[in-house]
């Protein structure tokens, strides 16, 4: 039997969630849109539950493929048009752990075991976990006073004794923090590689496991950041930044040049490079990195195909291009409460591309007479 061994983290936690009955409401609607996806996520799921069922017990089980789809279609209720914006779990660790771990051993999966036992940190017997799935945005306030913003496809979990000795969270995704100030306990945002360390701060932390760099940009105060990732090609240091300037991480020594990095070029008055890996951006817009947990999300010169995954993230849609280059034109404007519809409607005003939506993916094409109208204006310009 063969398993899908790249499903995304936030997949793999919610099946777990599932066959260990502890799977919220919303959960189950998040779970049931992705198997309903295509045929190829039913066929995974039911064999994910399988393999649980059979670990679950010496004798093969009377399994049936439809009764539990149907067992699925029941437990989601049919008014659930209002959804919390995300989820808050208290689970027991140590249970959550085992059953898991069982489970993920019979799958042949151990990304999500190693998101338990990766982390350098104590944990107490309970954790608090924030999910804010695609689509969505929210703000959660920390037992210590501080303030988190939390982006569309991220999650926020700290251990039950925060504040009492340290103050530790745990990041995947993009967050804001106003972290209130405390010498005697730094706060500490731990990501893949990286970790944040504050008294008291403003500062947006971007770190999604699908993206190539971790940025960190600060509003106020001073933080340090240390390199955590074991490898020769990333010595362990600490690097100290200052408002209005922005670090950028990449997680390979190959260092892209068309990323999110690199889209405000003309706004960066220098640029310390600490090596190929770890660059610091002075005299930043801290706005172009902030804004997003704003009414007002503001952008500037930014590439499609950069822009793209926000979009993606914002809308909880997926984003093709149909034709090369597509995504190098660029985008400025300031949106404010807007549909995707009326995004892409603007996106057709700077760009000579037409788009097309299908459920929840949006494919953009070029528009040739469009492009032909584009150049000859710029032309027309440069004369």
């Amino acid at each position: 039997m063969q398993f899908n061994t790249t499903l995304p983290d936030d997949i793999q936690q919610l099946i777990a969630s599932y066959i260990t009955n502890d799977i919220e409401s919303k959960d189950f609607g998040l779970l049931k849109s992705w198997i309903q996806s295509n045929s190829e996520n039913r066929k995974y799921f039911n064999q994910f539950v399988y393999s649980w069922i059979v670990a679950d017990s010496s004798e093969k089980p009377d399994y049936d493929s439809n009764l539990l789809w149907n067992r699925i279609e029941n437990e989601i209720k049919p008014d659930e048009e209002h959804e919390p914006r995300y989820s808050i779990k208290r689970n027991s660790f140590i249970l959550k752990l085992r059953y898991v771990a069982i489970w993920l051993m019979v799958i042949g999966l151990t990304s999500a075991v190693t998101w338990f036992i990766a982390r350098p940190v104590n944990f107490s017997s309970k954790t608090t976990e924030y999910i804010v799935p695609k689509g969505s945005k929210s703000t959660i306030k920390l037992p210590d006073g501080s303030v988190v913003w939390l982006n569309a496809g991220s999650k926020l979990v700290y251990a039950d004794n925060f504040d009492q000795e340290e103050r530790n969270v745990y990041l995947t995704g993009e967050a804001y923090f106003s972290v209130v100030t405390n010498k005697e306990k730094p706060f500490k945002v731990h990501t893949s590689d990286l970790i944040v360390r504050a008294l008291g701060t403003r500062f947006n932390v971007k770190a999604y496991p699908e993206e190539k760099t971790i940025t960190t940009t600060l509003e106020e105060g001073i933080i340090d950041i240390q390199i955590t990732k074991e490898n020769k090609d990333y010595p362990k240091k600490e690097i100290k930044i200052k408002p209005n300037e922005r670090l950028v991480y990449f997680k390979s020594k190959e260092n892209p040049g068309d990323l999110e990095v690199s889209r405000h070029v003309e706004e960066v008055k220098k640029i310390q490079r600490i090596n190929d890996n770890i660059k610091v951006e002075l005299d930043v817009n801290t706005e172009l990195y902030t804004s997003w947990k704003s009414d007002k999300w503001v952008i500037e010169g930014l590439t499609l195909k950069c822009l793209a995954p926000m979009l993606e993230r914002r809308y909880n849609m997926k984003i093709y291009f149909a034709n090369d280059g597509l995504d190098q034109y660029k985008f400025t404007g300031i949106l404010q409460n807007e549909t995707v519809e009326q995004i892409l409607d603007v996106l057709t005003y700077t760009a000579p591309i037409k788009y097309n939506i299908v459920k929840d993916s949006v494919y953009l094409t070029l528009d040739h007479k469009l492009k032909s109208n584009f150049e000859r204006i710029i032309t027309t310009r440069n004369k």
